[in-house]
């Protein structure tokens, strides 16, 4: 049901997640004449647009991020189950953003490489953030649905 406050920010949080498969997270250049970019895809080479190394776990995790949110959304009569889903959705987003540091640590440790953020690098806080809203108006929805049961 699209008219409850609660898919509106499952929605934006999976378009912003959406975004992560396009935009990289951030740069890292090597002697300032090798540019790379760390993607959901892989580290990629700037100029020619090569993928040097996969990073399949991080691509796995966002692709499993955005299938909890699609189901999630329509998932808006079992209440329970979406609080849980978003919790585990919470979980996931902190898992890539750690992911992520993991990744980028371990590539630019070994070249000496300095970084660029790009500002991709907060989606998954944000999206956090909207899952933090939509679990508040739930429990509100499930509370007002008690409520009503017990005046009955």
């Amino acid at each position: 049901m699209i008219q409850r406050k609660q898919t509106i920010f499952l929605l934006i949080a999976l378009i912003i997640n959406i975004l992560l498969f396009f935009f990289p997270f951030c740069e890292f250049a090597i002697n300032k004449t090798e540019i790379y970019k760390i993607t959901a895809f892989g580290i990629a080479s700037i100029t020619d647009n090569t993928i040097i190394t996969n990073l399949y776990p991080l691509l796995i995790l966002l692709i499993i991020i955005v299938f909890i949110n699609i189901v999630t959304i329509f998932l808006f009569k079992k209440r329970i189950l979406q609080i849980r889903l978003n919790i585990l959705n919470i979980i996931l987003n902190i898992g890539l953003i750690a992911m992520f540091f993991f990744f980028m640590h371990k590539a630019t440790t070994d070249t000496q490489a300095i970084i660029s953020y790009k500002i991709s690098i907060i989606i998954p806080l944000i999206s956090i953030i909207l899952y933090f809203l939509a679990i508040k108006f739930i429990r509100s929805d499930e509370n007002l649905l008690r409520s009503l049961d017990r005046i009955r």
